[in-house]
């Protein structure tokens, strides 16, 4: 390539919890399919030998705001605190049903 020197370098960035970002549109090309099927032919093919390895990384809010509005950022964290709110409503009634379990098969066993 023309004006590139030999000593450019290529990065890339994976990590395999970048195959549990699932989309709900259907329609939306980010996909855990493309994700994984992308890195397997990236490696398969040997070009991430060739490739500086950039380890993943949580991104700053100006880091996002350089390619989706403001808004985004905050709908994103306002979904964290409600899926986070949620699981430990659901670890505690896991924690019960699991007592309840256990005193149900207790009786079952005397």
């Amino acid at each position: 390539m023309a004006g590139v020197a030999s000593s450019t370098r290529v990065g890339y960035c994976y990590d395999p919890r970048m195959g549990g970002h699932e989309n709900l549109s259907y329609d939306h090309p980010e996909q855990p399919a493309r994700i994984t099927t992308i890195f397997s032919e990236l490696e398969t093919s040997g070009c991430t030998s060739r490739m500086i390895f950039l380890p993943a990384r949580e991104v700053s809010e100006d880091e996002v705001a350089l390619v989706h509005s403001r808004n985004v950022w905050e709908r994103v964290n306002e979904i964290e605190c409600k899926v986070y709110s949620a699981f430990h409503v659901l670890e505690a009634y896991f924690a019960i049903l699991r007592s309840t379990l256990c005193l149900y098969f207790r009786r079952l066993q005397r």
